[in-house]
C-alpha cells in the first residue's frame, strides 16, 4: 500500500522513525509549526498542500497514486474542516490536537485535562523547536507577527493580546514523555524552566505514540480514526468524535 501524509512538522522525529518502520511505502509533506495559531492559515496551507500534491499526481513528477492520503493533525480549532476527498480516502485521527497524538488517544488527552486542569502541555519536540521556550519569546512573536500581518500593529497587538490570555488560567506545564527523544533530560529541563518562569507546577507523564503508528499502518478503528470516503469532506463533530465525513 502507498500513502502520502500531510503532518505538523512537530512530528518530524516520530514520524520519521515509524515510516522508516512502516510496511508501507510512505511519503509525507511537513507543514510548519505553529500554523494552528491561526487556524485560517492552517487551513488554506493544508488545502494547498494537497492540491499540489495532487497536481504532482497527474504529471510526470509523480509516477504513483497513493491508496490513502493522511492527516497528521488534531482539529486544530477547525483547521482541518473542509478538506475533500477527492479520489482516494483521507485517514484523521479523532483528537483535538498534537497533544491527544502525544498520549495516544482522545480519552486520555480528556482523561489529563479532567485530572489537571489549567495545564500547558509540553513534549520533546515542543522543547527542541518552539519559540515559546525561549527567555525572549513575546519579542520574538511580536516581530513575527509584524512580519505575518504586514506592520498592522491593531491586528499584532491582538494577537499579542491573545498570546497572553493563552497562558493566564494555566497553572501547570505537563511534559509529556518519548522513547525517540535525543536528549530527553534537556527537553524536560526545558519544560521545567518554562514551568518556573511563569510560576507553575510541573507535571510529568508517559507519552504513547501508538496513534502515528496506526495512522501508518492501521489498523483505523472507528473510535481513534475517521476514514473520509472519496466525495466526502472533513466536518467537526460534538464530543469525543471531534470529526466526520459529510458530502462534499
Amino acid at each position: 500500500m502507498y500513502m502520502h501524509v500531510f503532518s505538523c512538522r512537530v512530528f518530524t522525529r516520530e514520524l520519521s522513525y515509524f515510516i522508516a518502520k512502516s510496511k508501507n511505502v510512505v511519503d509525507v509533506t511537513f507543514l510548519p509549526q505553529g500554523l494552528h495559531e491561526a487556524p485560517k492559515v492552517l487551513n488554506a496551507e493544508l488545502q494547498a498542500s494537497i492540491a499540489r500534491f495532487r497536481e504532482d499526481c497527474d504529471s510526470w513528477r509523480r509516477r504513483r497514486r497513493p491508496d490513502y492520503l493522511a492527516l497528521c493533525f488534531g482539529l486544530c480549532s477547525d483547521s482541518i474542516v473542509g478538506i475533500e476527498a477527492i479520489d482516494v480516502p483521507i485517514i484523521v485521527p479523532r483528537v483535538d490536537d498534537c497533544v491527544g497524538v502525544y498520549l495516544g488517544s482522545e480519552e486520555r488527552y480528556l482523561e489529563y485535562f479532567n485530572k489537571y486542569k489549567g495545564t500547558f502541555w509540553a513534549f520533546p519536540s515542543w522543547a527542541e523547536s518552539s519559540p515559546s521556550t525561549d527567555a525572549n519569546y513575546l519579542d520574538i512573536m511580536r516581530a513575527e507577527y509584524m512580519k505575518r500581518y504586514d506592520g498592522d500593529e491593531d491586528l499584532v497587538e491582538d494577537m499579542m493580546e491573545l498570546e497572553l490570555d493563552m497562558t493566564a488560567n494555566y497553572s501547570n506545564v505537563g511534559y509529556i514523555t518519548s522513547p525517540l527523544a535525543v536528549d530527553p533530560e534537556g527537553s524536560r529541563e526545558h519544560a521545567a524552566r518554562y514551568a518556573r518562569d511563569h510560576n507553575w507546577n510541573l507535571i510529568e507523564v508517559e507519552g504513547d505514540l501508538s496513534l502515528m503508528e496506526q495512522l501508518l499502518n492501521g489498523p483505523w478503528d472507528e473510535d481513534k480514526f475517521l476514514v473520509v470516503p472519496p466525495g466526502y469532506r472533513i466536518a467537526s463533530a460534538p464530543g469525543i468524535e471531534k470529526v466526520r465525513a459529510v458530502k462534499a
